[in-house]
């Protein structure tokens, strides 16, 4: 069995080498999940740049060998501590994530077997602070995944590095007038319609369909969706363009989110994120929604999962970083509620 006190001086030893402190009121094994998840990403951006194993293949390194030494990593954490086993519950799974977090934000780019020095090394300027992607840098200040540091001018502001700069109000906006409707047709394999006002998907029915101007049909579990709406007690219907279905890659997981975010605030009934705001911690909660993957990619960068390392919907940072969360979350047309 090992010493406790062997425990905690690598607690210790994580907190200093990450600048992570513990909050107010948290519980030691919400901390140490903390500390290990995001000591967890630093090993993996180190071994982005691992040689080692590699021919002469410059610049490349094996997917198999990033992933396999990640997940060896987080096991030997778990032999040392068992209690991280409840939130760290599917090792590859948080490993693949973290990877494609650092694949979309730019640090790496992925090929077929290998990940690959990036043509250029980004930043990302948001709000007063400044998101370090290079992992050479000096800086000291480690929040989920992400490296954080003092902004430069060679920084990207957010709104560049955004693929889609628009907030999602106006872009459901320019996409309904740009598809070509006909006749629904409600037939058609398995239908479910976003309930809006209870922010979930739920079987399709006409009366549902007739209570919103828009509305956005899932259909076959994400294989297509359609924009409805409805014009003289008729409804009508549009595809999405292919990007937004099941079928896309990763750049673009989660896409539909984005025309689902700006038809509920087409309808004057926002998606609610809840903020919970404390004297040096800021806790974020989805009211039913979920982002797109870039902006998830970033998100994580800023904050660390609540209770599972592969939450989707809960997530805490420092206080420090409340401008920056909700400026990239600004962006999204949703109410933002700040509760007690």
């Amino acid at each position: 069995m090992i010493n406790q006190n062997i425990i905690n001086k690598l607690y210790n030893t994580l907190s200093n080498d990450l600048s992570i402190s513990k909050f107010n009121n948290e519980f030691d094994y919400s901390y140490k999940c903390r500390l290990v998840y995001s000591a967890l990403a630093k090993w993996i951006l180190t071994l982005f740049s691992d040689r080692d194993f590699e021919s002469e293949d410059n610049g490349q390194i094996s997917k198999s060998h990033v992933t396999i030494s990640a997940i060896n990593i987080l096991n030997s954490y778990k032999k040392i501590d068992p209690q991280l086993k409840d939130y760290f519950n599917d090792d590859k799974k948080l490993v693949n994530l973290i990877e494609n977090v650092y694949i979309r934000t730019g640090y790496v780019d992925s090929g077929t077997y290998s990940f690959k020095s990036p043509q250029k090394l980004g930043r990302i300027k948001i709000s007063n602070k400044c998101l370090v992607i290079n992992a050479d840098s000096k800086t000291k200040t480690t929040r989920g995944l992400g490296l954080w540091g003092k902004p430069s001018d060679l920084d990207t502001p957010l709104d560049e590095y955004l693929l889609i700069k628009d907030k999602a109000e106006d872009y459901a906006s320019q996409m309904i007038l740009q598809l070509q409707y006909s006749s629904f047709d409600s037939d058609h394999g398995k239908l479910e319609l976003y309930n809006i006002e209870k922010n979930r998907w739920e079987l399709y029915s006409s009366k549902l369909a007739n209570q919103f101007n828009y509305s956005i049909v899932r259909i076959d579990d994400g294989m297509d969706y359609k924009i409805i709406k409805r014009i003289n007690e008729e409804i009508y219907g549009a595809s999405l363009p292919i990007i937004y279905s099941k079928s896309n890659d990763y750049y673009f997981e989660h896409e539909v989110w984005r025309i689902i975010l700006g038809i509920c605030a087409l309808n004057g009934i926002k998606a609610k994120c809840y903020l919970t705001i404390k004297e040096n911690y800021l806790k974020i909660r989805f009211g039913g929604f979920i982002l797109p993957s870039l902006e998830d990619a970033i998100l994580r960068c800023m904050c660390w999962p609540l209770n599972d390392c592969l939450n989707i919907s809960e997530f805490i940072t420092d206080i420090s970083m409340k401008d920056a969360v909700i400026d990239l979350l600004s962006k999204f047309s949703i109410e933002i509620v700040e509760v007690k």
